[in-house]
């Protein structure tokens, strides 16, 4: 991925205005879904609420 999102998905927030409203106020971690990615992705320092960092889009690839 190029790190943007498909405009089919963008799409989607305009059924979801608090949470499109909302993207540039919190972390968003976008991650697949296999079992190793998210767990090394819940255990990534960089996205744990006492060392959180700036709020924006994230993509986690292994």
């Amino acid at each position: 991925m190029n790190g943007s999102l498909k405009q089919s998905i963008k799409s989607l927030w305009d059924k979801l205005p608090t949470f499109r409203d909302s993207m540039n106020k919190v972390l968003t971690l976008h991650v697949p879904i296999k079992k190793e990615i998210i767990e090394a992705s819940l255990k990534d320092s960089d996205f744990m609420l006492a060392t959180k960092t700036t709020a924006n889009y994230y993509w986690y690839k292994l």
